[in-house]
C-alpha cells in the first residue's frame, strides 16, 4: 500500500478553552510524513483550521491554501442544504 495524499480531522473543544488563564485563539497542528500532500482539519470553537504539508515537487501549500476560505465557505453551504 501505498499513500499519495491524507486527509486527517481532528474535532476539538466545541467551546473557548483556557490554559493557565489564559483563552486559546486558535488550534492548529502539522504533520510531517513522505505523503505527497497531508491536509489536516482541526476544529475548535466553532471554526475550522486547515494545514497543509506537501512535496515541493508537486506544488507550494500556499498557492492550494488560498484557495481554503472560499472553497471551505461553498462546501458548508452546500452540506447545509441537506
Amino acid at each position: 500500500n501505498k499513500v499519495t495524499a491524507m486527509l486527517s480531522n481532528v474535532p476539538g473543544p466545541r467551546n473557548e478553552v483556557t490554559i493557565c488563564g489564559k483563552v486559546v485563539d486558535d488550534l492548529q497542528f502539522f504533520m510531517f510524513s513522505p505523503l505527497g500532500l497531508y491536509l489536516g482539519l482541526i476544529s475548535y470553537n466553532g471554526k475550522v483550521s486547515m494545514s497543509i504539508a506537501m512535496d515541493s515537487a508537486i506544488g507550494d501549500p500556499k498557492e492550494l491554501g488560498q484557495f481554503w476560505d472560499s472553497e471551505f465557505n461553498k462546501f458548508a453551504e452546500e452540506c447545509a442544504e441537506y
